[in-house]
């Protein structure tokens, strides 16, 4: 009697044994699907935090304000921008167009950049499409004498010199003009040579050369003053492009709605 007595205890704790055990089974079952359900269902983030080109555009459009737009032709838009009002007036104000067929658009610092009349450094930003801005300096020579065949300029900034960008002679652009001849080449400025024309304030003595084959030339007072004037200009077009962007330039990793 007490041998069958035992025998029942011990199926009995066989049976709770097993059927433990398969419901341990079931649970760890169910928790792993639930768990690949949430993986499958949820993007890695680098999917969730690209920015879009519309993002750009919205963040690019709401830094300055946009007047006189017209038609330039050839796909061509041209405009005002006004990235800084005071009051009635504009502090930072820039000669906009935008090309639709090079997905470009240009930021001119001021009247003497826009205009190729005298020798000058003109100051422009170029904006290719979802990218970052490029701040540009376009050297242009005009002389009723003859050509200097320019291939370098330099700028000195309270006795020192603080940029200097040579030319291959491919890149100038030499030509023939009505009352005289006009040589101009475009190159960006490296983030070396911003830092440098950073450091130009009203004050600073500033000395600007251009120098060819054929000698040097150096910039008069009031065409310093212009470009002293354009160059702090173009910085800030340059700033507020630049941090209006951020987070939303779709070619950069990281970028986007967080």
């Amino acid at each position: 009697m007490d041998i069958k007595r035992a025998l029942r205890v011990f199926l009995s704790l066989f049976v709770a044994v097993v059927l433990s055990a398969l419901a341990g089974c079931g649970k760890g079952a169910e928790e792993r699907s639930t768990s690949t359900a949430v993986n499958l269902a949820t993007p890695p983030l680098s999917q969730t935090s690209k920015a879009t080109p519309d993002d750009w555009k919205n963040a690019l459009e709401a830094s300055f304000v946009m007047t006189d737009v017209k038609d330039g032709g050839e796909g061509v838009t041209e405009f005002s921008a006004c990235f800084k009002r005071v009051g009635k007036n504009c502090d930072a104000f820039a000669f906009g167009s935008r090309d639709a067929f090079r997905k470009l658009r240009f930021f001119t610092a001021g009247t003497s950049s826009a205009m190729d009349v005298f020798t000058y450094v003109p100051i422009y930003i170029s904006l290719r499409d979802n990218e970052r801005p490029s701040l540009f300096l376009a050297p242009y020579f005009f002389s009723k004498g003859g050509w200097i065949f320019l291939n370098k300029i330099a700028i000195m900034l309270d006795g020192d010199v603080v940029l200097e960008q040579d030319f291959e002679g491919s890149a100038v652009k030499r030509n023939p003009e009505a009352a005289g001849v006009a040589e101009k080449v475009h190159f960006i400025a490296s983030e070396q040579q911003i830092a440098s024309l950073r450091k130009i304030k009203p004050e600073s003595t500033l000395l600007i050369r251009f120098t060819g084959q054929n000698g040097h030339i150096s910039l008069d007072k009031e065409r310093i003053e212009y470009f002293k004037s354009e160059i702090a200009n173009a910085l800030f077009i340059y700033d507020t492009i630049n941090h209006a962007l951020d987070g939303k330039v779709p070619t950069e990793v990281g970028t986007g709605p967080k």
